[in-house]
């Protein structure tokens, strides 16, 4: 396992669906619908986890994908955790009832494991990516 580039390929899915909902959250008329923004992060969650698997078995690593779906979503958590909640919802009991206790919360987390697994049982194998 390469942690580098497991930690970045990780850090990239934070950062990227963070962009999005900063994105979602300035545009007026989905501003107050969060349903509609946790639909925008589960549709754009899923190139951004095969574009991070894709990048960590570039070089053909053997490891797991359920292993690397699960460092992802570890990665994820601890940058949520240490900048998402201090920064931008500016109190951990909010972040914990609000967001770590919610479905859909946990809905898009559970989806970067399947994911990561879905692109090396079925997506790595096809042409396509190589």
């Amino acid at each position: 396992m390469n942690i580098l580039r497991a930690v970045s390929c990780g850090v990239l899915i934070w950062l990227l669906s963070e962009a999005l909902l900063t994105i979602l959250n300035n545009i007026p008329l989905i501003k107050d619908m969060e349903n509609l923004q946790y639909i925008f992060l589960y549709i754009f969650i899923i190139p951004f986890v095969i574009f991070s698997a894709w990048i960590y078995y570039k070089n053909n690593d053997t490891l797991k994908s359920s292993y690397l779906g699960l460092f992802f979503l570890s990665i994820f958590v601890i940058l949520e955790l240490l900048i998402t909640a201090p920064i931008f919802i500016r109190s951990y009991a909010a972040f914990f009832n609000n967001y770590l206790l919610n479905v859909k919360y946990l809905a898009s987390l559970a989806e970067i494991v399947v994911i990561t697994i879905i692109y090396d049982r079925f997506i790595k194998k096809t042409k396509y990516l190589s």
